[in-house]
């Protein structure tokens, strides 16, 4: 009776009372119940404590292995916390928990495929319920199948409108599929569901700036690193946003900020993610020192990215952007930017065709030369039509053209380009003309490497609470 009334208490976030109720208890579920407890306030280590004396206390149960799961992954042991999960579905293959438990570290791990395989599990033995249809949803969203996330999202949020996990995956799938306002919406749900996580309000935050709502962008940034100064996250976006307003000074103290929080996701990201991570926000960072004209620095950030993960893409496409205006660097540009397109995932931005061949004509710091990035984040890309027309003219019947445009649908991007240039020379026989089309499709064939924190610890109360009814 203890257990299941300590078990309401947390639903409603009162730790207190529910401290006050387990105090004297010493079963496996209430320790358990303790551990988790200590997990969600960021002790750590007594939360590992409390998670393994209840399992020496009762190796079979269930709240145990979760509890001793959670615990493992706040210590930042992914491989442990997965190990734990794993043996929970073992001991206890019917139950709905465990299964959603083991799905939630493979995702953290990168493993989308064996993470949809363990919600299925989940989802024959309770299709109905609320954490099943989220954890669902991700995996959905993770791997490109956005009209099943979206129904599942949505039945999720009928079933459970308070959860702020709903709302957030329901928002990103809309936001995914090109509905910025609707999609906007859910997570400001999110966020009044759960004003204190951070994390929320920087995807808030994220959204408000694809609507060019700086101002309420930067708000709710400033209030993610209020409650959590350790998140990269909101350092990042304040980073980018402050790049785009011509800030370049403010951008590099943001991101350099950023880049140096990284490895604080490993609560709930694999040491690989981490490296990709780190990649990204380099690359980042580069195009900062690139606007501040630091060109040692951005080739050093650019080299540094790769480092960290040679299949990156943005680092590859920095390189070759930096290497354009050097006509020594033509051969190593245009293999960079392959690396680029090869490695690159689904991308709304059209790619300019003359970028990928060398030997071609053109006027340094000229319209069409210039190479446009916008791409610093695959969570908020949308599906749509996207396109741009660049040109220039000169003295010596110069002038030059490109016209690029690409479309996103779903787990397949197209992007069609045409280049010209032509130029009657300053002396006879000079004149040059060139033409240049380009195109270039993506689809997603494989499995995603995404990953998003999963606030699913009441599960274990759910469970808890089923065991002292019983």
């Amino acid at each position: 009776m203890n257990i299941a009334l300590a078990a309401s208490y947390l639903s409603v976030g009162n730790f207190s009372n529910a401290r006050d109720t387990l105090r004297g208890v010493d079963s496996a579920e209430a320790l358990a119940l303790q551990s988790m407890m200590s997990t969600v306030t960021n002790d750590p280590a007594q939360a590992l404590q409390q998670a393994q004396s209840a399992v020496r206390a009762d190796p079979q149960a269930l709240p145990a292995l979760l509890a001793l799961s959670y615990a493992r992954q706040a210590n930042l042991d992914l491989p442990a916390a997965h190990e734990v999960a794993r043996d929970a579905t073992q001991r206890h293959p019917q139950a709905v928990a465990a299964w959603i438990r083991l799905s939630e570290t493979q995702v953290a791990m990168g493993n989308i495929s064996a993470a949809s395989d363990s919600v299925a599990n989940a989802r024959r033995l309770d299709p109905a319920s609320a954490a099943t249809l989220v954890q669902s949803g991700y995996v959905d969203l993770f791997n490109h199948r956005y009209s099943a996330a979206e129904a599942r999202f949505r039945q999720a949020v009928a079933k459970s409108s308070e959860d702020p996990q709903a709302r957030l995956g329901l928002g990103l799938v809309l936001l995914r599929q090109g509905e910025l306002e609707a999609g906007r919406r859910q997570l400001e749900f999110a966020v009044s569901l759960d004003p204190a996580r951070s994390v929320l309000r920087s995807y808030l935050g994220r959204a408000y700036f694809e609507e060019k709502r700086d101002g309420d962008a930067a708000t709710q940034w400033e209030l993610a690193k209020q409650l959590d100064p350790q998140d990269p996250t909101a350092y990042f976006y304040e980073g980018v946003r402050k790049l785009y307003a011509n800030d370049p000074i403010g951008a590099i103290d943001e991101l350099e900020t950023s880049r140096h929080l990284n490895d604080e996701r490993a609560l709930y990201r694999s040491e690989t993610l981490l490296q990709s991570d780190a990649a990204s926000r380099s690359a980042a960072l580069a195009r900062a020192y690139d606007e501040v004209g630091y060109d040692q620095g951005v080739l050093l950030e650019g080299w540094n990215a790769l480092r960290e993960d040679p299949t990156n893409s943005e680092g590859h496409r920095l390189l070759a952007d930096k290497y354009r205006g050097n006509s020594r660097y033509d051969a190593a540009r245009a293999s960079e930017l392959l690396q680029s397109q090869l490695w690159q995932p689904l991308s709304a931005y059209p790619l300019q065709p003359q970028l990928a061949e060398t030997g071609i004509g053109f006027v340094e710091g000229a319209g069409p030369q210039q190479p446009g990035y916008n791409e610093y984040h695959s969570l908020f890309t949308q599906d749509g039509v996207y396109g741009a027309v660049n040109g220039f003219g000169g003295s010596d019947g110069t002038w030059a053209d490109d016209l690029v445009g690409s479309f996103l649908a779903g787990p397949i991007a197209v992007s069609l380009g045409q280049y010209h240039f032509e130029s009657d020379g300053w002396r006879e026989n000079a004149d040059q003309e060139q033409d240049i089309y380009g195109l270039n499709s993506v689809g997603n064939i494989s499995k995603c490497k995404s990953a998003i924190r999963a606030q699913t610890f009441e599960l274990v109360f759910r469970v808890l609470g089923a065991r002292a009814r019983r």
